[in-house]
């Protein structure tokens, strides 16, 4: 059973972590999310004013997904197509689904307001802070700054105190104005909490302004770093920046979905968090309405849904009763001040502001923070390592194969969901029924004369004349849960070894093992990881010709590739001389970084790196380094890069000289390193063991990131040995094309092989 959690809200994480901590629950669970961390929103003004850091008051989502089991993707959704229970994200394939949740973030309605580069709307959080730090940077090049919050809810009173606290601690004087269309600010709450909110605002010098509605905003002719806010009394305000706290709205692609909404473009549900319209459909937080209530958007209770919503969902799917959510009519609400002070609201009754009460309420938003924190690796769910209960013995050998139904089905989907019109964003989508009609053809490329079309077996291609071709195979269990980023990362790393011998790829033959699962489960992970493995073939021009299918306990996925190289113009290794500059396309790292993910203990943006540098083809690399008359290249990967080095010397009577500050590292293997020194690659060991006695110290000189030498890649970067003559313009070039690259030693003739320094 597939379900699939749309955004990163207080209720799906609260749903993610009681899955995890259930051990009975055996669902396939997927969460989208367009950002690896959620805020905290109880924290937010506390993080504008610099009284917590990014991670205090963040959940990282990939830590949450790997407790409770769950895969995650980290994408843009833009459409949900109801009739055939798809997920239609701006990257990923179409994803299936028998359930679904939504709780994604909603936003400050300013449609009718011109847009100005000014603006910053407070959600979604992650674009205000951006633009927020983007404004501080640069403040003292503004003569009087102005700050005007549009918008005098909670949110707003917040959101202007911490900028005031923010900039107080910067010792900057910043204007701030909050300009409200109502006749009172914080108009639900009572005269007595409105009086202390309005005498904390005068005594930050924070001025308001009421009954001003904004009808349009725009950039000052002569300084396009001054915006003039236009209101429909015909009065006009200068700001260098504006934040919007007013009423929010939907995003935009929620009005084309087919769900009831009320009057404004929320999702209607029911008191058991169902849509209205689409039972097998829940929504929870921010985006959803429950039908005959009129609540205000507060976070308080989307936490409180997340429990209803997991006891909901796994009662529908073991056909259980479900239960009701019922709203709390009163609950207690801490307004921060921005300087470790809070003022207290229950229905009537307020007290503060004081700083008893920030406590109080810091005691309350750091206990909830803090259970999402620390929480360890769940093995035990849709990990693939263990079979699923079944009173059927299941055959080995060809007995073992992906039915013939199944395998029909999904690759039917790989070539017809280009042609779907709500997923023509993706640049390669338009291309991918092209690779799979074989019509990638040229005078440097084979001509296939049976392949993937014909139904048989075996492919026959047709070979140019004056060309070698150069044959590799390799396949490994998936370093992600997102089978189809894992299939992007497969097809990049395999390719690799075509690129090392100067050859440009021309055709691949796909191998998949999956995990025994029901038709539509095996459909669909056969679909993504095939969608990702063609859509990086794709791009390099590189034919599917074939391949096989297998049923396992674990997940394996691999290509068989064969490039094409001008005969006699394949690089070599024996061809290494004296003098050739080492230089290396990517930063070192995937193996340790993924190690402690496994663990846990990675934190989401050293994923993110990771995941961006192993999706980074090295074909460009390789046409550059060839433009330089490179001798020999070694792409690294399992051995590490002394081992693939070391293997690169072997034939000949050279030795090389590393620089260890000289080379890149992906972000985070340094933290890692410090904080967790034990933790490494199941195959550091071995490769420690097998290219240890390679190495020469210079012991003064050798500090922690010596292991990162050993350290296993995948899909990692190329190792050429550049003539010296040519090593400066070749890094330049390999550095406008987006390579992280570096020179990182030189070749030598000595008494050892490889010497660190």
């Amino acid at each position: 059973m597939n379900i699939v959690l749309i955004g990163g809200g207080h209720s799906h994480s609260i749903f993610l972590k009681k899955f995890g901590m259930d051990p009975i629950s055996d669902l396939n669970i997927t969460l989208i999310s367009k950002e690896s961390l959620t805020p905290y929103s109880g924290m937010i003004p506390g993080f504008i004013s610099g009284d917590y850091t990014e991670e205090e008051c963040h959940i990282d989502l990939r830590h949450l997904c790997n407790f409770s089991g769950s895969k995650f993707i980290k994408d843009f959704v833009f459409n949900i197509d109801i009739e055939n229970k798809y997920v239609v994200c701006k990257s990923t394939p179409p994803i299936y689904y028998d359930y679904l949740s939504i709780d994604i973030g909603i936003t400050p309605d300013i449609q009718n307001i011109a847009i100005s580069k000014n603006i910053a709307p407070i959600k979604p959080i992650t674009e205000f802070t951006q633009k927020l730090k983007s404004f501080s940077e640069s403040i003292h090049k503004f003569i009087n700054p102005k700050i005007c919050i549009i918008g005098g809810g909670a949110g707003g009173i917040e959101i202007a105190l911490s900028l005031r606290n923010k900039f107080n601690k910067a010792k900057e004087d910043v204007e701030i104005t909050i300009i409200h269309k109502g006749e009172k600010i914080v108009e639900s709450y009572s005269k007595s909490v409105r009086n202390k909110i309005l005498r904390t605002l005068e005594s930050k010098n924070i001025q308001v302004i009421l009954n001003e509605k904004v009808s349009n905003i725009k950039e000052k002719p002569e300084n396009l770093n001054v915006s003039i806010i236009q209101c429909e009394s015909g009065n006009s305000y200068e700001s260098n920046f504006i934040v919007f706290t007013t009423q929010a709205s939907p995003p935009k692609w929620i009005s084309n979905v087919k769900l009831k909404k009320d009057k404004n473009g929320f999702i209607l549900v029911n008191t058991f968090l169902q849509s209205i319209s689409n039972p097998e459909i829940f929504a929870t937080g921010d985006i959803a309405n429950i039908e005959n209530y009129n609540l205000e958007k507060s976070g308080v209770y989307a936490v409180r849904q997340g429990s209803f919503l997991f006891s909901n969902l796994l009662a529908l799917t073991h056909n259980q009763k479900l239960k009701h959510y019922i709203p709390q009519k009163y609950f207690l609400s801490l307004l921060s001040t921005g300087d470790n002070r809070a003022i207290a609201k229950r229905n009537f009754l307020s007290m503060g502001p004081s700083k008893f009460l920030w406590k109080i309420k810091d005691y309350i938003d750091k206990n909830f923070m803090n259970s999402f924190k620390n929480l360890p690796y769940n093995m035990n769910k849709n990990s693939g390592m263990f079979e699923k209960k079944d009173s059927t013995l299941r055959c080995m050998g060809c007995g073992s194969k992906i039915g013939e139904n199944v395998l029909h089905n999904a690759l039917t989907r790989v070539k017809l969901y280009s042609e779907k019109k709500e997923v023509k964003e993706d640049k390669f989508i338009d291309r991918i029924s092209r690779i799979l009609q074989d019509n990638i053809t040229s005078n440097n490329s084979s001509k296939i004369i049976v392949g993937l079309n014909d139904g048989d077996d075996s492919a026959v291609l047709s070979l140019p004349l004056g060309k070698y071709t150069v044959n590799t195979i390799d396949f490994f269990k998936p370093i992600l849960k997102d089978n189809f980023i894992s299939g992007k990362i497969t097809a990049n790393h395999c390719l690799n070894d075509i690129y090392s011998l100067g050859a440009l790829p021309d055709s691949a033959m796909a191998l998949i093992t999956i995990p025994r699962m029901n038709e539509r489960e095996t459909e669909e992970e056969i679909f993504q990881h095939m969608a990702g493995l063609i859509s990086v073939l794709d791009m390099e021009n590189c034919k599917l010709i074939g391949g096989h299918t297998n049923e396992g306990l674990e997940t394996i996925i691999g290509l068989s590739c064969t490039g094409l190289v001008d005969s006699g113009l394949e690089l070599r290794k024996d061809t290494i001389k004296k003098g050739d500059i080492l230089i290396l396309t990517k930063p070192l790292g995937t193996g340790l970084i993924f190690a402690c993910d496994m663990r846990n203990k990675a934190k989401s943006k050293w994923i993110d790196s990771a995941i961006f540098y192993m999706l980074q083809s090295n074909r460009r690399a390789m046409e550059i380094m060839k433009e330089n008359r490179v001798r020999a290249i070694t792409d690294i990967s399992g051995f590490g890069l002394i081992g693939h080095l070391a293997k690169a010397l072997q034939k000949t009577n050279l030795s090389a000289i590393l620089n260890l500050n000289n080379i890149p590292l992906i972000e985070g293997v340094n933290n890692i390193q410090k904080d967790f020194p034990l933790i490494k690659s199941s195959l550091f060991d071995e490769n420690w063991s097998s290219f240890y006695h390679n190495i020469l110290l210079d012991k003064i000189k050798v500090n922690l990131n010596l292991d990162i030498l050993f350290d296993p890649q995948t899909s990692g970067g190329l190792l050429g040995f550049i003539p010296s003559e040519n090593a400066d313009i070749c890094i330049t070039n390999l550095k406008k094309n987006g390579y992280i690259a570096s020179i990182i030693g030189e070749i030598t003739k000595a008494d050892y092989k490889i010497k660190i320094i």
